[in-house]
């Protein structure tokens, strides 16, 4: 029968339409080329037709299957037909019309014509899909099955050891893995097993646990026999006697090495991924493009696992991407893109070899059509193809990639990655990623354009302010050459002024002294008040145009600061005949926090002016709060009926060594006083101004913002007297360096009535010397010697004495706190400023040798005077020209002319001595004004 004649065709199907009626199994038809030619029933519905002449003229893709199935069905008919041979059983899935995926199992048969010739295919299929599934779970079973037994194969690692962890039982897993025979291992230690990898003390730990009886569990990183390490997941469980004491242990091992792998793995995956993101990081964190450079040069090297990177730098001038006449530019020729350096390159350490241009062009000549100003990469996966591989094969070059580096569309450099050893093939990830990061350093490079467009801006706009720099410049040197100078001066004058005034009050109480000469020593004294007073001024001001002058706040009583400095001048207007009146408005708070020190200091200067040159009427100060957002200001105008000023002396009035026409007539003063009470104001962002007309008087008002704060305690401090070393304590040593023969004398009185043993040197190499021999147990060493100074003399004798240090302490008149910053890191252990105070000096000392002193407070416990209620009469056995000193120095705030007057008072009367010092470091100057008033 001819199958191609269309009546036959049609008869054909029409039997073979009544036999698959019948069939149990799904059927269809192809012809050659795949196209329905029938099917049954169930395969219609399968197909979501509604019949099964709906089929005929159509193919596989025309159906609800997928692509892939679609695919796949026709491979296996062309298979079928090519070969001519059936094919049985093939399993296959497939996604019905409602879209369920069944699995069916499927017969293909050619189909022949009367000469044998093949002209299509039929096709049985059933469904299997609840034996696949049950298939399926079966085979997850013996999966699950297979691994449990796998496990527990590889885990069945067994040994037994006795008490001292000596082998007595292996099993063929242990021999096996660990590569001993059981006959080598028993008897022996399980140390033999010891890879070193675990230090001593966790060894140490895991056996402590175990021979108390209890179970360790933990990782184990042991050594087989040929030298291979292997991780194992260790169980040791002791077996105990009828005591409770381990006799002998399990240990059952599993093999973990797979494990550890995997982690060190995923690990090194982690890593890459975390220096890819340190690349990224630099480049947008940094305007620095050499430091982008190498870090990109350093982290590619690691992420890519290659031995070596470089950037290499052009020497193009123009190697844009412009089109020129409507088309793109061509590549550069080869020879226009050798010229250059490499400006960044990272190896690995076993690769000696540093990049060069010699190189550059040989990977160069590689290039072919690879235009790099159009972004294109070159990637070489074996260099045994390149037309240097000679040259390439002695470097051990085996592979490398090329990338553009482009800066705003121009052709900048190049960036060299080079692999060593052997071929590499360049994943596309690789490629990619080198893609972007030559992004991003283009991104840099334009970054670094940019900074350098603004340099260039900023190295102009230097040179038009180059000229305002440099007398800006010579103006602070000028001033710091001037602070320098007043700073020595101050030093040299300081030392023997002090001493000057010190013998002239002595040589003024001795009683041998006549009448005139007194007048003549009391001349010379108060000359050196004077002198010292002006010295005091002027360093005060060097130390505010230095920037030298620190703040002090502190918490106090406004008010009993206003009520003592009414006490303490009350005498001296009275003296002039003059009202001195205080008022303060009902809102100034008590307490406030500034620097108490200074305040003081600028109302004593501001009053005594206007007491100075008022000649009769009142000086009224009158305090009162401004108003201002979230802010206490203090306003202090000082007003008087005195001379006045002249408005063309005003605006000169606060400038430092400047006097009014009347303070130069009265041949009083330095012209210091309102220059530095105005810098200390604005110091404490407050300020001073000044109203004033001729002959009517002035109003100098001190403004000051303060802080109010709660009530506070007095903090009233205690003096003690040294007056002897304690009995039964050893001799102690103390060498006394300075270069003026009165210093020495001075500190050698002190210390060796105290009961110090003492030794005197007059320059830095003496005391050097000394130390050697004598070996002191303190030093007190002069800042300024000749020879050697004290620093250089500080430095040798730490240096010589490094085993048992002998303590340094720093004397020097300098108040500049840079001094003491300068001993202090020079080695010297403390500081003391000149004039030196006998409290504070034995103090120091104590501080550094253990010594303890003997104190008068007994003997000013029994006294019946009460400190404070001091009387008068009290100091009437003191001379009255002492007491009028008394008055001034207190008047003054002189603290330190204080201490020197009350040395003069007899030994026998310690305990008035004793409360002069308690109020002077208590600041009661007032109570000593009035006590000192009367005479």
């Amino acid at each position: 029968m001819n199958i191609k004649s269309p009546n036959n065709l049609a008869a054909s199907l029409q039997l073979l339409q009544s036999v698959i009626d019948r069939l149990p199994q799904t059927i269809f038809w192809k012809d050659i080329n795949s196209i329905y030619l029938g099917c049954d029933q169930s395969f219609a519905k399968i197909a979501g037709l509604k019949s099964p002449q709906e089929i005929v003229g159509k193919n596989d893709y025309d159906l609800p299957w997928t692509k892939e199935e679609a695919d796949w069905y026709q491979k296996c008919d062309r298979r079928v037909m090519e070969n001519n041979a059936p094919e049985y059983g093939i399993i296959e899935s497939q996604v019905r019309a409602d879209g369920k995926l069944t699995w069916i199992e499927t017969n293909k048969i050619p189909l022949h014509d009367e000469t044998g010739s093949v002209i299509g295919i039929v096709g049985t299929f059933e469904d299997i899909t609840e034996r696949q599934e049950a298939a399926e779970k079966m085979k997850k079973s013996l999966k699950d099955l297979s691994d449990f037994q796998y496990a527990l194969s590889q885990s069945a690692i067994i040994s037994i050891m006795d008490a001292d962890g000596v082998f007595t039982y292996v099993n063929d897993r242990f021999c096996k893995i660990f590569q001993y025979s059981a006959s080598e291992l028993i008897g022996s230690s399980n140390r033999i097993l010891d890879s070193g990898y675990h230090s001593e003390g966790f060894w140490q730990q895991v056996w402590t646990r175990l021979r108390q009886g209890k179970i360790w569990q933990g990782e184990l990183h042991h050594q087989a026999k040929d030298g291979s390490s292997y991780w194992v997941n260790a169980t040791i469980i002791p077996s105990l006697n009828e005591k409770n004491k381990p006799i002998r242990y399990l240990k059952i091992l599993e093999n973990i090495n797979q494990r550890k792998k995997a982690e060190a793995a995923l690990e090194y995956q982690l890593q890459k991924t975390k220096l890819s993101n340190q690349i990224t990081q630099a480049i947008h964190q940094s305007l620095d493009a050499q430091e982008i450079f190498d870090t990109a040069t350093k982290q590619i090297r690691q992420f890519l696992q290659v031995a070596q990177v470089g950037i290499f730098q052009l020497d193009v001038e123009d190697c844009s991407l412009t089109e020129r006449d409507g088309e793109e530019t061509s590549p550069y020729p080869i020879e226009v893109l050798t010229e250059g350096k490499f400006v960044a390159q990272d190896r690995a350490s076993n690769h000696y070899l540093a990049l060069n241009d010699r190189l550059h062009k040989l990977c160069l000549a590689e290039k072919g059509t690879v235009n790099y100003q159009q972004g294109e990469i070159l990637a070489v996966t074996d260099t045994q193809k390149s037309k240097a591989k000679s040259v390439l094969a002695l470097l051990d070059i085996k592979a490398y990639m090329v990338i553009p580096l482009l800066q705003s569309n121009k052709l900048w450099g190049l960036f060299y990655i080079f692999h060593y050893c052997a071929s590499r093939q360049w994943q596309t990830a690789e490629i990619a990623f080198m893609k972007k990061v030559a992004t991003q350093l283009g991104i840099a490079l334009y970054q670094k354009q940019l900074l350098e467009q603004e340099k260039l801006q900023r190295t102009l706009l230097d040179r038009q302010n180059q000229q305002l720099k440099q007398s800006k410049e010579n103006a602070e040197q000028a001033n710091l050459a001037k602070s320098a100078f007043l700073a020595n001066m101050s030093h040299e004058l300081r030392t023997p002024l002090n001493v000057i005034l010190g013998f002239s009050q002595i040589m003024y109480r001795d009683s041998t002294v006549t009448p005139q000469q007194k007048e003549i020593l009391k001349i010379i004294n108060q000359s050196g008040e004077h002198l010292l007073a002006l010295i005091n001024d002027v360093l005060e001001v060097t130390k505010i145009e230095a920037g030298k002058t620190n703040l002090k706040q502190d918490n106090f009583d406004l008010h009993h600061l206003l009520d003592s400095l009414k006490a303490m001048l009350q005498f001296k207007a009275e003296e002039k005949g003059l009202k001195l009146i205080f008022e303060r408005s009902h809102d100034v708070p008590i307490y406030v926090q500034s620097d108490q020190g200074k305040v003081r200091q600028i109302l004593i200067n501001l009053i005594n002016n206007a007491i100075k040159f008022t000649a009769q009427g009142e000086v009224r100060l009158v305090v009162t709060t401004i108003p201002v957002r979230e802010q206490t200001i203090l306003s202090f105008a000082v007003q008087d009926t005195g001379v006045g000023i002249a408005e063309a002396e005003i605006a000169n009035l606060f400038n430092p060594f400047v006097q009014t026409e009347a303070g130069i007539k009265s041949q009083q003063g330095t012209g210091l006083g309102l220059s530095i009470s105005r810098k200390f104001a604005r110091l404490m962002k407050g300020d001073i101004t000044v109203e004033s007309q001729l002959d009517r008087g002035s109003t100098f008002t001190f403004t000051l913002p303060v802080k109010a704060v709660p009530v506070i305690q007095n903090d009233t401090k205690s003096t003690k007297r040294a007056i002897a070393l304690a009995p039964d304590r050893p001799s102690y040593r103390i060498l006394v360096v300075d270069d003026k023969t009165e210093n020495r004398l001075l500190l050698n009185h002190l210390l060796t009535n105290i009961g110090f043993e003492i030794k005197e040197a007059a320059n830095g190499q003496e005391s050097i010397d000394i130390c050697a021999n004598w070996y002191p147990h303190l030093v007190l060493m002069d800042i300024h010697l000749p020879v050697m100074n004290g620093i250089d003399a500080t430095i040798e004798i730490k240096n010589q004495t490094q085993d048992n240090p002998i303590p340094v302490i720093a004397l020097t008149a300098s108040v500049f706190e840079e001094s003491k910053i300068e001993v202090l890191k020079a080695g010297c252990d403390d500081f003391l400023s000149k004039p030196i105070r006998d409290t504070l000096l034995f103090e120091k000392i104590a501080e550094h040798i253990p010594v303890t002193y003997v104190y008068e407070v007994e003997e000013i416990e029994s006294k019946s005077i009460n400190n404070q209620n001091l009387e008068l009469e009290n100091l009437s056995f003191m001379p009255n020209d002492w007491l009028k000193n008394v008055n001034q120095a207190a008047c003054q705030l002189n603290e330190d002319l204080l201490l020197e007057l009350i040395a003069q008072i007899p030994d026998e009367q310690n305990h008035i001595v004793q409360t002069l010092i308690n109020k002077i470091n208590n600041f009661d100057f007032d109570e000593i004004i009035q006590l000192s008033s009367n005479f």
